[in-house]
């Protein structure tokens, strides 16, 4: 189930094991077992738990998302733009993040992608808030 891959690739991708966020979350401890084992997700109050805790929608956390969309456009972008430009014009530290993402798994690459969404819609918002200050 996409529920059960998702939980793990962000375990992973945060470096904490199920112990640790169950104990955190008051989250029975075999419960990921279950979910697994029963193909099945948990209920709505536990899915906005750790949907909060890995900083990802539940939609994400259940497979309902356009994550998998959003993110084949930025690539298809991202790949005819560079194969236009050859490298030529990237700079450093441009060439080592495409060399990182280009070196991980799909579902790396979309937990990558998911991370940089939110870390720049959290720039926008303060960039916004400043904006707002400053003119206020």
């Amino acid at each position: 189930m996409v529920f059960s891959a998702r939980l793990k690739g962000l375990l992973s991708a945060k470096g904490v094991n199920w112990q640790q966020v169950s104990k955190e979350l008051s989250i029975g401890k075999n419960q990921q077992k279950y979910w697994e084992d029963k193909d099945s997700a948990p209920d709505g109050k536990t899915l906005v738990k750790l949907a909060q805790y890995f900083g990802v929608s539940t939609d994400y956390l259940l497979g309902n998302d356009d994550l998998m969309k959003r993110a084949l456009n930025i690539v298809n972008e991202s790949h005819d733009t560079i194969e236009r430009e050859r490298y030529s014009n990237l700079s450093e530290q441009e060439k080592a993040l495409l060399s990182v993402f280009r070196a991980t798994t799909e579902e790396g690459r979309l937990l990558m992608i998911q991370n940089i969404l939110n870390i720049r819609d959290t720039i926008e918002k303060k960039n916004t808030g400043e904006n707002t200050a400053s003119v206020g």
